[in-house]
């Protein structure tokens, strides 16, 4: 668990505006019914091999989940259909970076209308390629398309809408869990 800039690193960050669901209200309502929180932090925790790790936190009103490196969590196909129904009752901002090349993207969902999307993809590193572009630029987005740090950037964002990322590391709750 790496903490930058106070807030943990990941590469795919799934924010739910509500302050009323448990861990296991927030992994059901994302698809996961099998799932067991470990007591402290373990990088290779038991069987980690078969099953697939996520953290979460919450700061005020926003509940943070974050996907381990081997971005399980952003490959679920289901994933983003159940954020979609997760939207209609809560705002739903999720976004992801590229692990080695400069793609990113960001979606914000709010009372269940895309209010925002924006895909930006490097194909064998020549360049950024627009692939989905929707809705108008929130407070925080940068007007360019290539970005110093994106992960960064695309956090601002987050932030710019009222996303506290302040993680304190006693309050990070590590998951193993199987779809």
């Amino acid at each position: 668990m790496r903490i930058i800039d106070s807030t943990l690193f990941s590469p795919f960050y799934i924010f739910i505006k509500a302050s009323d669901l448990s861990d296991s209200e927030v992994l059901n309502l994302l698809g996961i019914k099998k799932f067991e929180l470990l007591n402290k932090y373990q990088k290779h925790p038991k069987n980690w091999q078969k099953k697939r790790t996520l953290f979460i936190t919450e700061c005020k009103n926003w509940i943070h989940i974050m996907d381990f490196m081997d971005y399980n969590l952003w490959h679920n196909p289901q994933l983003r259909i159940n954020l979609e129904l997760i939207s209609k009752k809560y705002d739903i901002f999720y976004c992801s970076t590229g692990d080695d090349d400069y793609s990113y993207d960001f979606t914000y969902l709010k009372e269940g209308i895309l209010k925002r999307k924006l895909i930006v993809e490097y194909p064998n590193y020549k360049g950024p390629i627009i692939k989905e572009n929707i809705g108008k630029r929130l407070l925080g987005e940068s007007e360019k398309i290539v970005l110093k740090d994106e992960r960064k950037e695309v956090l601002s964002i987050a932030k710019a809408i009222g996303i506290n990322l302040n993680h304190e590391e006693s309050k990070i709750r590590q998951y193993l869990y199987e779809l």
